[in-house]
């Protein structure tokens, strides 16, 4: 969901999410910054993307592992470093 989008507003997704978890069932949110319908930005659509694909993979097919976010940041980590040191050189 994106944070400011117009037509769906997060705090509804927020309050999906917290009862299905209060239930048990298998849930994730994730917010993406925007004000608009729609993820604007291609990096967070390309995230969205991943992760609704693990999540199919091992809950549907029950296969795969679970997206974890820490996957995620050392990637960033990886290619800002990268990225600093090139500009350094």
């Amino acid at each position: 969901v994106v944070e400011g989008d117009p037509r769906v507003p997060s705090p509804q997704s927020v309050e999906l999410h917290m009862a299905l978890k209060k239930l048990g069932v298998p849930t994730e949110l994730f917010i993406y910054p925007g004000n608009t319908h729609g993820i604007p930005d291609a990096r967070n659509r390309l995230l969205k993307s991943t992760a609704e694909m693990m999540w199919m993979d091992y809950y549907v097919r029950g296969s795969g592992r679970r997206f974890a976010w820490q996957d995620v940041l050392r990637t960033l980590e990886a290619e800002t470093a990268a990225a600093v040191e090139t500009e350094t050189r």
